[in-house]
């Protein structure tokens, strides 16, 4: 990213705050803020919209680890809150992405690239049945998504959403396994899940255990576009497919394959 050429910075301020006091518990703050920013296009003058500030405020604990109790960052096209320690927390970010693009044109040479569409997200776990398992659920909508000058192709969609749930297992502090994790993402032309049984983090590299996927939809030409831009040339139709398997080390392990897209269908297990 750069300066736009025809832009040239006039005023700005940008202030930074940080303090820390250890005890038994080391607490700590801090905040970001840039407001004021302005500069000159040939005799055109402009400026932000509204300040961007950004604050934190929490403690480690020896034993427990971090607890985060506030997170916040706000400006004209983002509001972020979040709290919480690994036994419980929430977050919830929204994102207006034309504000996003029409606020950093202003100084930044985006040249052909634009975002728009709406974008939210949002995280909450809370203690489970056992003292040492967190259950989490995880979100993400997108509305109205277009993306140009970024691809060969502009891509569009008018919905996407994603969601992830499981059970994470701690040990002193960290998250060593995760059992029961079940995702899913929708568009206006695909349905997909995956779920796996658990997902073990001790080792040098993570093992899948169960590992299983469901994928079908409906190809149209907007749909076919897109994939061409990912590099996977296909024609419109529909199409279904599913598998399980599992992952040890660097080896995953097909027991069930199935395909199946125009009439043409595939199997293996």
């Amino acid at each position: 990213l750069r300066l736009r050429k025809d832009v040239a910075i006039e005023a700005g301020k940008a202030s930074i705050r940080a303090t820390a006091k250890a005890a038994k518990d080391l607490r700590f703050s801090g905040g970001l803020e840039v407001r004021d920013l302005a500069a000159s296009r040939g005799d055109q003058r402009i400026a932000m919209d509204a300040p961007i500030t950004a604050s934190l405020a929490g403690t480690i604990h020896p034993a427990e680890g971090l607890e985060v109790e506030n997170l916040s960052v706000e400006s004209s096209f983002m509001r972020l809150d979040g709290s919480g320690n690994m036994t419980g927390a929430q977050a919830k970010a929204v994102i207006d992405l034309d504000a996003l693009t029409r606020e950093a044109g202003k100084f930044i040479d985006l040249g052909n690239k634009e975002v728009h569409g709406t974008a939210e997200f949002s995280l909450t776990a809370s203690q489970a049945k056992k003292e040492s398992e967190v259950d989490f659920k995880a979100s993400a909508d997108l509305k109205e998504i277009i993306l140009s000058g970024i691809a060969a192709q502009t891509i569009s969609e008018s919905s996407l959403s994603m969601e992830a749930t499981g059970t994470g297992v701690l040990s002193e502090g960290r998250i060593r396994a995760i059992r029961d994790l079940n995702t899913k993402l929708t568009t206006d032309w695909l349905q997909s899940s995956l779920s796996v049984t658990r997902v073990d983090f001790r080792g040098e590299r993570p093992t899948l255990i169960g590992l299983r996927a469901r994928v079908q939809g409906e190809l149209n030409d907007a749909s076919s576009d897109l994939l061409a831009v990912l590099g996977l040339p296909v024609s419109a139709g529909s199409f279904f497919a599913e598998m399980e398997a599992a992952l040890d080390k660097e080896a995953l392990k097909f027991e069930k394959l199935f395909a199946r897209a125009d009439g043409l269908e595939f199997h293996r297990g």
